[in-house]
């Protein structure tokens, strides 16, 4: 099965809250100017996975940042933590 045409409600709320929280971390960990030796691989991948589905244009922090933030509010807003409006 298509993984994008997948039915949004097979993932557990429980499985997007833990997402979210993961996504939330990345995001700020992004923001900083030299993440530690741990987090350098994560970040690396995350980039070239962004990249990979097409998510990302570029490896820019700036791009990657909003991508990041963009998939955390799809995820809230498909659990009602937050209005889609």
């Amino acid at each position: 099965m298509d993984p994008w045409k997948q039915d949004p409600d097979s993932a557990t709320t429980t499985d997007l809250t833990v997402l979210i929280g993961v996504l939330a971390n990345v995001q700020a960990a992004l923001s900083v100017d030299s993440p530690d030796e741990v987090m350098s691989h994560l970040l690396d991948r995350l980039r070239r996975d962004l990249r990979s589905l097409g998510l990302t244009s570029s490896d820019q922090t700036t791009e990657v940042i909003k991508a990041v933030a963009d998939m955390n509010a799809r995820l809230r807003i498909s659990i009602g933590e937050v209005s889609g409006a």
